[in-house]
């Protein structure tokens, strides 16, 4: 019975969340995808592909929003005070609404691990393509970036470093109009020095005729190629698009190539910390529920279960944004919002009395 109660507050709250967040999405992309000239497919597609990741975002405050105001009925009708003339404890009353956070949590993960990285591909292409008007010239396969250029040059690098503007492995494939191969060109390193690419420690090979290889290895070479540093940087694997495995993948190789990693390792243990605010919200929402029911009307309750649900994210997006800086480690970065946030409902909850 509690936890019908629990779940009919949580799909009322998460309607009206999804609800208010489309709207605003909505009257914040029109703008763009007419002025554009997007498809109106693809503008739905937008939206459709956006909702998991919206429902990823608003899942913890409605379940906040439920565990909290599910209790808050109940003891309005006197039906906490019955249950406990039967008998049950507060503890035993609260399971199945710790039960079914643990179960959103649980969806949670699922939800990061498998359908976000496919939907927020979607919609990253999407903007992109229909909005941004700039075609893909890029993948990443097996880790290694792949570019094709507007002068039939077609670039694979290992790994690039933004920071410094460096590429590393980098091999360069000319070819002709007929799409037969007239240069190859590898390099250790290839660093932008402000107008030109320098290439170092490599070897330059021409196929002038079919069968015929004309090698050359050198130092250092500037070679005058139209690509820059931020061509580059649009063909990135960005944390939403990957899972865990894809990222721990991604992250060694990052480190095999001596390319910072930090903002990916904080990013991981997010991933990881994340999916367990369902259960931290419903269980910091229970105690809160109890005390503030004696003591306070229905808006001083709304108030305060949304100062809650802003203080968490505000907290857990801060120490992210100082673990991407290098201020705080990753693992801090992540999981001490939960830690304090977890500590917070288990002492409420040991205190609470009936």
């Amino acid at each position: 019975y509690v936890g019908t109660q629990f779940l009919r507050v949580f799909l009322v709250g998460l309607l009206a969340f999804l609800a208010i967040y489309l709207i605003v999405e909505f009257f914040e992309r029109v703008d763009d995808f007419l002025e554009k000239g997007t498809p109106f497919r693809q503008a739905v597609a937008y939206f459709v592909y956006k909702i998991p990741q919206i429902l990823m975002q608003i899942s913890p405050a409605a379940i906040l929003l439920a565990s909290v105001f599910s209790l808050l009925i109940l003891g309005h009708n006197n039906e906490i005070t019955a249950m406990r003339a039967c008998g049950l404890s507060l503890y035993r009353i609260s399971l199945p609404i710790l039960v079914l956070g643990a179960i959103g949590s649980g969806l949670l993960f699922f939800a990061g691990e498998y359908l976000l990285p496919i939907t927020n591909k979607k919609v990253n292409y999407i903007i992109q393509v229909y909005v941004k008007k700039r075609p893909p010239k890029g993948v990443i396969r097996k880790n290694k970036i792949w570019y094709r250029s507007d002068n039939r040059t077609i670039w694979q690098i290992e790994s690039f470093d933004p920071n410094r503007n460096l590429l590393k492995g980098v091999t360069l494939y000319r070819l002709s109009t007929e799409g037969q191969l007239l240069e190859r060109l590898d390099a250790k390193t290839v660093i932008w020095n402000g107008k030109l690419w320098v290439f170092r420690d490599g070897q330059h090979r021409k196929f002038p005729r079919k069968g015929q290889l004309e090698s050359q290895a050198f130092t250092e070479a500037q070679v005058d190629i139209p690509e820059r540093p931020e061509d580059f940087l649009q063909i990135k694997k960005e944390p939403g698009e990957m899972n865990l495995g894809e990222m721990r993948e991604y992250i060694q190789g990052l480190r095999a190539n001596g390319v910072d990693e930090t903002k990916y390792v904080v990013d991981l243990h997010a991933k990881l910390a994340y999916p367990l605010v369902g259960l931290i919200m419903a269980l910091v929402g229970i105690p809160f529920s109890l005390k503030t029911g004696r003591s306070g009307g229905l808006a001083r309750s709304i108030l305060l279960t949304l100062a809650i649900g802003f203080s968490y994210f505000i907290l857990f997006y801060a120490g992210l944004s100082l673990g991407h800086a290098g201020i705080l480690p990753a693992v801090v970065a992540a999981w001490s919002t939960n830690v304090i946030f977890l500590a917070t409902g288990v002492y409420m909850m040991a205190t609470v009395r009936g």
